[in-house]
């Protein structure tokens, strides 16, 4: 993520603030998008921002870094079943979302963060490997999906 406040193409949902009047012109979030329970789906927040933008094609997203969130996280949420799942419930979340807003919806941002970003954080957790953190394997591991 930036280092300082930028403009983005979708908001994430972990802290996220939207003018209520645009939301409610949108039609707010798609309940059907929600992960409740065992139902793996999300993307709600990228879904309202795409229906907001299409309300609203001059506006603008900014990320704000100096956000933060705190939250507890379920120890059944630190293993590698549940990131495995995990990354299969965005794929699949993505591509119901692709599919509710249309083809014309471009996953263009996607490719760069494959190409450069994954690349670099491999990188960033072999050299702490190298440093003697051996947790920099595992997150050098993760990153790749040799796992699944």
């Amino acid at each position: 993520m930036p280092a300082e406040r930028t403009l983005v193409r979708h908001l994430m949902g972990a802290n996220m603030s939207l003018r209520r009047r645009l939301l409610v012109e949108s039609g707010g979030f798609d309940a059907g998008l929600s992960r409740i329970g065992t139902r793996p789906v999300g993307c709600e927040e990228t879904e309202i921002c795409i229906r907001t933008e299409r309300r609203h094609p001059g506006g603008v997203y900014l990320y704000e870094p100096r956000a933060t969130v705190r939250r507890h996280v379920p120890r059944s949420h630190t293993t590698w079943s549940y990131y495995r799942s995990r990354c299969y419930s965005e794929g699949l979340s993505k591509a119901v979302v692709r599919g509710l807003v249309g083809l014309e919806w471009r996953m263009s941002c996607q490719k760069p963060y494959l190409r450069s970003i994954i690349p670099r954080a491999i990188g960033r957790n072999l050299g702490k490997a190298l440093r003697g953190e051996p947790i920099g394997i595992a997150g050098a591991v993760a990153l790749t999906g040799v796992w699944s």
